[in-house]
C-alpha cells in the first residue's frame, strides 16, 4: 500500500488544530463576541427559509453583492470560499505547477506553506528582521532573484501582528513578476487596505475572512482581484464550495455593518486594556510585547514553554510556537474583560511562583 503514497509527502507534517478543553480560549484569534446572540432572531429566520434539498448558489451572487457593498468593491471582482484556506488552495491550484516556487515570509501564516507543498511547489521563506519588521527592498530583490509564481504576505502579519505600509505593499506589487497575494484577514482591526488598487495592478489578489469578526464556525472567506485573474481562478473553484447556510448567515451579518463595527470597537478597547496590563507585568520580568494591528498580541519570553503549560494547567489556552523564529513566543488572542482578567491573574501567579 505504501507504494501508492506520494513520496514527497513522506515527511510532511499536517496542520494540527488543537482540541481545546480550557475554560478561557485565547489561542485561535477568534472573536470573543457571539454575534449569533446579537442577531439570533434574524439568523433563525433566514435559516428557516433555506431549501436544504437544493444545491447552494455556486457563485454566491447575493453574498458577493452584499460583501461588495461592505468592502467597497464590485461583486464581479469577488470569489467566495470555504474559508480563506480553500481560497489559498485554489490560488495554488490555479497558478502553481509542480516544481514552481512560492515565497512566503518567516514567520507568517502556516497554511501558505502547507498548500504550496501539497500542490508540489518549492516553498521559499524570507526571514523577517529580528524585530519582525520587513526590509521591503531586500524582499523585492529576493523575489526577483528566485522568480516565484506566487508571493503570499499577510498584512497585518499572523502571528506577529506587524504591518507593512501601503506604499511598501504597492512597491512590492509593481516591482515583481509574480502573483502577489495580500492576506487582509485582520483588516477590520487594522483599517488600512489595498482593495482600492485591484484594478491598477494585474498581479494583485486580496484575501479576506469572516472568521475574525465572529463567524469562525461558518468557514467563509473572500478573494478580491481583477477580472483576468478571477476568470482563471474560476476554472479551479469547485461549483458548490460554500454551503447555503453559510451564504445566508454571511449575507445577513455583512448587511449589519454597524454591528460588526461596534464589535470591533469593543475588541479594540479590550486589547488596549490588555496591552497596558501586559506592559506593566513586563516590568517584573524581561519579556517583550510586539506592536499589533490585530486582535491578538505576541509576546516573547524566555520561559515561554513553562508559561504556556502553566496557563493551560490553570484553564487558559494561548498559542505557543516553540520552534524556529517563534521558539520563545506566545500569541494571546484578546478576550473579554473576564477572560483577560483570568489570564492576567494566572500570569501574575506564574511570576509569583518563580
Amino acid at each position: 500500500m505504501n507504494s501508492l503514497f506520494r513520496k514527497d509527502l513522506s515527511d510532511f507534517k499536517p496542520y494540527e488544530a488543537e482540541v481545546n478543553n480550557c475554560k478561557v480560549i485565547l489561542n485561535a484569534n477568534e472573536s470573543f463576541i457571539n454575534i449569533e446572540k446579537q442577531l439570533e432572531d434574524e439568523i433563525i429566520s433566514v435559516i428557516k427559509d433555506i431549501e436544504i434539498n437544493r444545491y447552494p448558489d455556486p457563485t454566491g451572487e447575493k453574498l458577493r453583492k452584499i460583501y461588495g457593498s461592505y468592502s467597497g468593491t464590485d461583486k464581479e471582482k469577488i470569489m467566495i470560499g470555504n474559508g480563506s484556506d480553500e481560497l489559498i488552495s485554489i490560488i495554488c491550484n490555479t497558478f502553481v505547477n509542480s516544481g514552481d516556487k512560492i515565497v512566503k515570509l518567516n514567520p507568517d501564516f502556516s497554511m501558505y506553506k502547507i498548500y504550496g507543498v501539497l500542490h508540489g511547489a518549492e516553498v521559499l521563506e524570507y526571514d523577517l528582521k529580528e524585530d519582525f519588521t520587513l526590509d521591503i527592498d531586500d524582499f523585492i530583490d529576493f523575489i526577483n532573484y528566485e522568480k516565484p509564481k506566487v508571493v503570499f504576505v499577510s498584512v497585518p502579519n499572523n502571528p506577529t501582528g506587524g504591518i507593512v505600509k501601503k506604499e511598501d505593499i504597492l512597491k512590492l506589487i509593481k516591482s515583481v513578476n509574480s502573483i502577489v497575494v495580500i492576506d487582509e484577514a485582520y483588516f477590520e482591526f487594522y483599517g488600512n487596505t489595498v482593495i482600492d488598487e485591484i484594478d491598477n495592478y494585474d498581479n494583485l489578489i486580496i484575501l479576506r475572512t469572516a472568521s475574525k469578526i465572529g463567524l469562525a464556525a461558518l468557514r467563509l472567506g473572500f478573494l478580491i482581484t481583477n477580472s483576468t485573474l478571477l476568470m482563471e481562478l474560476y476554472k479551479v473553484k469547485p461549483p458548490y464550495n460554500v454551503n447555503s447556510i453559510t451564504q445566508e448567515i454571511g449575507a445577513l451579518i455583512y448587511e449589519n455593518k454597524q454591528v460588526i463595527e461596534d464589535n470591533i470597537s469593543r475588541i479594540l478597547r479590550e486589547k488596549s486594556s490588555l496591552q497596558i496590563s501586559l506592559l506593566s507585568l513586563s516590568e517584573r520580568i524581561n519579556f517583550k510585547l510586539y506592536p499589533s494591528g490585530t486582535n491578538f498580541i505576541l509576546i516573547e519570553i524566555y520561559e515561554a514553554k513553562e508559561l504556556y503549560e502553566y496557563l493551560k494547567n490553570n484553564g487558559v489556552s494561548v498559542r505557543f510556537f516553540g520552534k524556529g523564529r517563534l521558539e520563545n513566543c506566545i500569541r494571546i488572542t484578546v478576550g473579554n474583560r473576564d477572560e483577560n482578567r483570568l489570564l492576567l491573574e494566572a500570569i501574575n501567579k506564574f511570576l509569583g511562583d518563580r
